[in-house]
């Protein structure tokens, strides 16, 4: 959504619902700085930021071999693709767009989420006209954290706006 949203109109026909998960929709001055400060510290590789990554994706219950993997993937990741992806971070405008669309629509968030908040994916639900429901136990990665609370949270909202 984010990547064609800016390039062409939405296309309502292709779209039956939506659920975004554990993402903010605007970058505000203090997201925007941030990724640049990310982008900063990172100028030969994402070393620099894996620890206060980790914290900020993953709970203090995270098991110990997916926060070990996570922080792996993070080290094989491309700073040229990290950077470039940080860069579009800073401009993420997408609340007016998603209101736009006229889907039933469930932001999600994991409770202890650092990167994307619930208080703040909350707002921001309420601006794009979705509902909103926060994941116990979960943080940014609520996927890899709490998977089967995240699918059925996803299909019981799906079984009930369909």
């Amino acid at each position: 959504m984010a990547g064609c949203g800016r390039q062409r109109p939405l296309e309502p026909r292709r779209c039956l619902s939506l659920i975004y998960c554990n993402a903010i929709t605007e970058a505000g001055p203090a997201y925007a700085a941030m990724w640049r400060e990310r982008i900063h510290q990172t100028p030969e590789g994402l070393a620099p930021i894996v620890e206060s990554t980790l914290d900020r994706w993953l709970t203090a219950d995270a098991l110990a071999g997916l926060r070990r993997r996570t922080g792996e993937m993070i080290l094989a990741s491309s700073t040229v693709g990290f950077h470039a992806a940080a860069t579009a971070l800073t401009g993420l405008s997408l609340t007016d767009r998603l209101a736009e669309l006229d889907v039933p629509k469930l932001f999600l968030a994991g409770e202890h989420d650092q990167a994307a908040p619930p208080e703040v994916m909350k707002a921001q639900a309420g601006q794009a006209g979705a509902a909103f429901a926060a994941l116990p136990g979960a943080a940014h990665l609520s996927c890899l954290e709490q998977p089967a609370a995240l699918a059925g949270t996803m299909r019981g909202w799906m079984l009930r706006s369909l």
